[in-house]
């Protein structure tokens, strides 16, 4: 018998709800902001789309994750500056700076 198959954004979607919820139920400061809709790239991970067609960003006051500025835009991403040393070979910005 063949198991159905498991749409995993669905499950990441009820969890980011979940995640929300109890944040807001126990005045955990965490805010899990709203997708952000990315304009589609082909030089962008696909993972990349995964995650932020579900979350946001996420803001714990000492940590934030959000998307990067050279992936908001096609020309961002043309005109970014690539470190031809970096180890894993070419990908979005880890920090946007400071704010």
């Amino acid at each position: 018998m063949a198991e159905s198959a498991v749409d995993v954004n669905e499950v990441l979607r009820e969890r980011v709800e979940t995640c929300r919820r109890l944040a807001v139920e126990q005045g955990v400061p965490v805010v899990v902001g709203d997708p952000v809709p990315l304009p589609r790239n082909a030089g962008l991970p696909v993972g990349l789309y995964d995650v932020f067609d579900l979350v946001g960003s996420v803001d714990t006051g000492d940590l934030r994750f959000a998307p990067p500025a050279e992936v908001r835009t096609v020309e961002a991403w043309r005109d970014r500056v690539v470190d031809e040393e970096c180890p894993l070979g070419d990908p979005p910005a880890t920090c946007s700076g400071p704010g």
